[in-house]
């Protein structure tokens, strides 16, 4: 039987009352999730999923150095609905320090009032932004066969598809 640095047997602790209190509130009642916007929770159904950032049990993203008590802290937990729940159980794919961003940027979002951005951008013709500072959880997707350019760009917590080194070209006044 594997212990942790505790000298404890691993268990999966409820969340206490106050922790799911502060979750619900801190997740604005959203899925974690960049550009979720699913409800986690309607009167008195709940539909979200309390998921744990490190595991709680061996395997996965197990922390042994964390207690059976640290595991259920607000700190360890965060809110995804059902579908985003087993996509980040692939902890390849979103290791436990992503999800922790993906946490502070979601909670960030929240308490700032921020609304997740979906930018897309397709069809043939050329396009290029200016000045662009997406945020808030935001993805920004281009497709097509046009010429896509961005200049100044910022995208914080999303993920950004279809972009190359030519695609960005230098901040305005240095142009050539």
């Amino acid at each position: 039987m594997q212990l942790n640095n505790h000298k404890e047997k691993p268990k999966r602790l409820d969340p206490t009352t106050d922790t799911l209190k502060s979750l619900y509130l801190k997740s604005g009642n959203q899925c974690a999730f960049p550009c979720c916007q699913k409800v986690m929770m309607i009167g008195d159904t709940r539909f979200g999923q309390v998921c744990h950032i490190e595991d709680a049990l061996p395997g996965g993203r197990w922390n042994p150095t964390r207690s059976n008590e640290d595991n259920r802290r607000e700190d360890n937990l965060m809110l995804f609905c059902y579908e985003h729940h087993k996509i980040t159980d692939n902890v390849v794919n979103y290791p436990s320090e992503d999800l922790k961003e993906m946490k502070r940027i979601h909670e960030h979002r929240i308490t700032k009032g921020i609304t997740p951005t979906v930018v897309e951008i397709s069809g043939d013709g050329d396009v290029t932004m200016y000045r662009a500072n997406i945020s808030g959880g935001a993805q920004f997707k281009t497709a097509g066969a046009g010429k896509k350019r961005i200049v100044n760009l910022n995208v914080e917590g999303g993920k950004n598809s279809h972009l190359t080194e030519e695609d960005f070209l230098p901040p305005l006044g240095d142009e050539v």
